[in-house]
């Protein structure tokens, strides 16, 4: 890429960001391919960059990952703390999207200020918004809806033959097909990412590749499979680097790392155990629980489709009907007496644990009296869990208990669980009810591998320090960082700091001051003129 597609003015000589994505990405593989001479444009990243590891959020998931990514806030503040959100006044759930983040993301902010945004497959940035450029929104957008920005862009998508994510799950049984299918997602993500680098201008582009978290859930086990799609993003690094001139900023990151997933706590199981969780003495309950106990289950039933590969495409491809099969052959949420329930489960497969308090107040039909019964609650859970041990092997299965006002801040804290449970490496949650009535299972053959606090930052370009490695950066301080090399005034809610130890001690971005949005000051001095209004036309 060339001047030519720069859009900047260039009287402020500012330079463009470049930002792949790269989800899941982790050092475990990265340092074993530049050791092994497998991953030579990583390498020159570290030789004539930036690097180190890039701290996640709690907990580390996608969406509140990526949600912090475009912020540059805490979860408490955007309000993402998983992929689903509680619907008010009820016990349902629905997925989130990006209509759910109350503030303007980075790009936003850019866009407002007359640059030229272009957000690739970004997750949560559906519904893609309206910006001086262009979003193709990526994770998390519904099946048929319209996923780009500008609508036209969309057409042109369609003879790329974009798709946004793979289409398969993994089954244990389909390893072939499934390895082609990333392998045709990252082609289509490829050529899209150069058909806009070199038909339109801009002046920040951004896009995620997503296979490196996809094949990691599914083969952490066999790392030369992960190391070759690694070695596919290499050499997409290595195209843009021979494209990129001096004055470009590439950053390379990700959401998260990962790590190996071993065994799987089923927590909901757990709390029932503890007579904290109920369910409603109905008929067609009391038979789900019979047959739960014998193993009847979504994840067993689902273990079973998997190995007839006609029936395993027909379900895998209609998660409406997955969901309602569920609630009503398998025991699940409908089932649980909320009246007579102090906590409960919610979260995503593979998350940590998220313990809900059934708060009087909060939830429609809550049963914990804000205050001191709440509080000796929790610390009742977190005495009990800091206890349990794995029944197969054992060992204390607790890393750390984190109390949602303490890790959060903001408007949106009441949302969080009350509880978050880290496990120690190598367990996962799976909240619903799974596992038969065991509390503890072994991972299915499917997943092998699950999130990590820990994900990767490269920064390469004009005024960059070579050869240096950064410590305690956060995901939440990219996006004040891009602000900052940018000259945009920083939103005062943003939570990270810009990063300037990344650039040479005498450049203009570790001289320059840091400038804040004066917006705040602005709507005081609005609401105290209204108030003189008010006064004198008393």
């Amino acid at each position: 890429m060339d001047s030519s597609h720069a859009s900047s003015d260039p009287k402020e000589n500012l330079p463009n960001i470049f930002i792949i994505g790269v989800d899941g990405g982790t050092f475990e593989i990265i340092d074993q391919g530049v050791k092994e001479g497998k991953l030579p444009t990583f390498k020159k990243l570290m030789e004539k960059g930036t690097y180190g590891k890039l701290e996640s959020v709690i907990q580390p998931l996608t969406a509140p990952a990526w949600a912090s990514f475009l912020t540059g806030q805490n979860p408490g503040k955007h309000g993402i703390f998983d992929f689903y959100i509680q619907r008010k006044e009820s016990y349902e759930r629905r997925p989130v999207n990006a209509g759910d983040i109350p503030t303007k993301t980075f790009y936003e902010i850019l866009s407002d200020n007359k640059r030229k945004v272009c957000i690739i497959n970004v997750p949560m940035t559906y519904p893609p918004k309206k910006v001086n450029g262009y979003v193709i929104s990526g994770m998390l957008t519904p099946k048929g809806r319209r996923y780009a920005f500008p609508p036209n862009l969309q057409k042109k998508l369609y003879s790329l033959d974009y798709e946004i994510e793979i289409g398969e799950a993994y089954s244990g049984h389909n390893k072939e097909s499934f390895v082609r299918n990333i392998e045709k997602l990252l082609k289509q993500r490829k050529k899209t990412l150069f058909y806009l680098i070199d038909k339109e201008e801009w002046d920040l582009l951004v896009c995620v590749f997503r296979g490196t978290d996809i094949i990691s859930h599914a083969f952490w086990g066999n790392k030369d499979a992960i190391l070759k799609e690694y070695k596919k993003i290499d050499e997409i690094l290595k195209d843009l680097l021979q494209r990129i001139d001096e004055n470009v900023i590439l950053i390379v990151m990700s959401d998260h790392g990962f790590g190996q997933e071993k065994r799987v706590v089923h927590l909901n199981t757990w709390l029932a155990q503890q007579g904290l969780l109920n369910f409603i003495s109905a008929t067609k309950t009391s038979l789900k629980k019979l047959l739960f106990h014998h193993n009847f289950t979504p994840d067993r039933i689902w273990e079973l489709v998997s190995k007839t590969r006609t029936l395993y495409k027909l379900v895998a491809k209609d998660l409406g009907t997955r969901n309602l099969m569920a609630s009503h052959f398998f025991l699940s949420y409908s089932d649980v007496d909320w009246k007579k329930t102090l906590a409960y489960a919610f979260g995503s497969v593979g998350s940590w644990g998220l313990i809900y308090i059934n708060k009087e107040g909060k939830t429609p039909q809550g049963t914990v009296k804000p205050g001191e019964e709440c509080e000796n609650l929790k610390l009742k859970l977190t005495n009990k869990l800091f206890q349990l041990r794995d029944t197969e092997t054992g060992e204390k299965v607790v890393d750390k208990i984190y109390q949602k006002e303490r890790i959060y801040s903001g408007k949106f804290v009441e949302n969080a669980p009350d509880i978050i449970v880290k496990w120690k490496d190598g367990y996962i949650t799976y909240p619903f009810f799974a596992g038969g009535g065991k509390i503890f299972t072994d991972s299915p053959q499917t997943r092998t591998g699950n999130h990590r606090m820990y994900g990767i930052l490269f920064v390469h370009g004009s005024n960059v320090v070579e050869n240096k490695i950064i410590k305690e950066a956060r995901i939440i301080d990219l996006a004040p960082t891009i602000l900052h090399i940018m000259k945009t005034p920083i939103p005062r809610d943003m939570d990270g700091r810009v990063l300037k130890e990344v650039f040479e001690k005498n450049s203009e971005y570790a001289k320059r001051k840091i400038t804040y949005e004066e917006a705040n000051k602005e709507k005081e001095r609005i609401m105290k003129k209204i108030k003189r209004l008010k006064y004198r036309a008393h």
